[in-house]
């Protein structure tokens, strides 16, 4: 479960807040039927952000041509972000399926921490107090079920090098008990899991100081398949103590490009990183 992570749904007039149901990985989602020009979503948290993850249901992603536009609120109006790459996007429709959606502030207009809603206009008969908040708007008619929004550092893919065995239909069948499903969401509990670590050694005190998800690859697939391994799940010792080892090493050699001023963006003194000697 992530914490500080909120979730604003307009329905045309209509505010829902869906914080706990779209940042808790046990859910089971919120379908979305979205109208251009009428509705939108809003994501908060308590430090700015550059992307989220955002989890489709199989079988349940947009089939409707429209792309999202994201905004960034400036702590008196919204101004459109710059250099938005949709990873959900396909063919023209976004939340064809699964995947990151990252943006930049411009570089002429800042972030806001908002004290509470009720000084954003299409938020104001809300009460969520001290967050930075993006929206996203929609260029057609899309139709999706959304079973998570949060953080995701790698994909099924990346077991290939270390954990080949994931990727095979056999395997995924005994853990899912069908082989199609992928391992997106305990990629997303590996993610909380490497952010829990990184806060305890005091690298990060917010999730959303991560502005380069591909820095926590290594990382967080060792993470995975060290869950994956574990006892109650596939439940090989010898396979989830050495994925436990890996991810330790991956920590260890790892230099932490992370936000520290606040402004959504790596500077150069931020991207010479912060070297760690505690261990995992």
């Amino acid at each position: 479960m992530l914490f500080n992570n909120r979730v604003v749904l307009k329905d045309n007039t209509v505010l829902s807040d869906l914080s706990s149901v779209l940042s808790d990985l046990s859910g089971d989602g919120q379908a979305f039927s979205l109208v251009a020009a009428e509705d939108s979503l809003y994501v908060g948290s308590d430090h700015p952000f550059n992307h989220r993850f955002f989890g489709v249901k199989p079988g349940a992603n947009n089939s409707v041509t429209g792309i999202v536009a994201v905004d960034i609120w400036s702590g008196s109006a919204w101004n459109p972000a710059v250099d938005v790459q949709d990873y959900t996007k396909e063919s023209g429709k976004s939340f064809a399926k699964s995947g990151l959606i990252l943006w930049a502030p411009d570089r002429l207009k800042g972030w806001g921490l908002e004290a509470t809603t009720e000084n954003i206009p299409a938020l104001s008969t809300l009460k969520i107090y001290n967050c930075y908040w993006v929206k996203l708007t929609f260029g057609g008619a899309l139709a999706m079920t959304l079973d998570y929004i949060g953080h995701k550092f790698a994909k099924d893919g990346d077991f290939n090098i270390y954990y080949g065995d994931l990727n095979r239909p056999t395997m995924r069948e005994s853990f899912f008990e069908t082989p199609t499903s992928n391992w997106d969401k305990i990629h997303c509990a590996a993610a909380e899991e490497v952010i829990r670590d990184l806060r305890a050694r005091k690298i990060i005190w917010s999730p959303n100081q991560i502005l380069d998800p591909d820095q926590f690859t290594d990382a967080a697939t060792h993470k995975a398949a060290e869950i994956i391994y574990s006892p109650g799940n596939l439940g090989n010792e010898e396979k989830a103590e050495a994925a436990a080892k890996r991810y330790k090493e991956a920590c260890n050699k790892m230099v932490f490009n992370v936000d520290k001023n606040g402004d959504a963006r790596l500077e150069t003194f931020e991207k010479a990183g912060t070297a760690t000697l505690r261990r995992c």
